[in-house]
């Protein structure tokens, strides 16, 4: 036999308010990062047919932006990316 048990807070109309304003903070929060995820989306062209995730979206970012710094740092005259390594 299952026993189900409220918690003496379940009805508790603040605890429900505060929960809802959570909720929805959670779900702003959520569609901003999804929001920005689609504009990196639609700057990084995949190939035909190609559906990145966001896991693959970033490290295309990352590494396109490494490719970048790699290259203006010939004609800047910036420091090479291994003087920055940690040993």
């Amino acid at each position: 036999m299952c026993l189900w048990v409220r918690s003496r807070h379940h009805g508790d109309p603040e605890r429900r308010a505060r929960r809802a304003v959570a909720n929805s903070n959670e779900r702003r929060r959520m569609q901003s990062i999804n929001a920005g995820f689609q504009s990196l989306h639609d700057l990084v062209k995949p190939r035909h047919g190609e559906k990145l995730s966001k896991v693959g979206l970033s490290l295309s970012v990352c590494l396109f932006s490494l490719y970048i710094l790699l290259d203006w740092s010939v004609y800047l005259c910036l420091p090479k990316l291994s003087e920055y390594a940690v040993a």
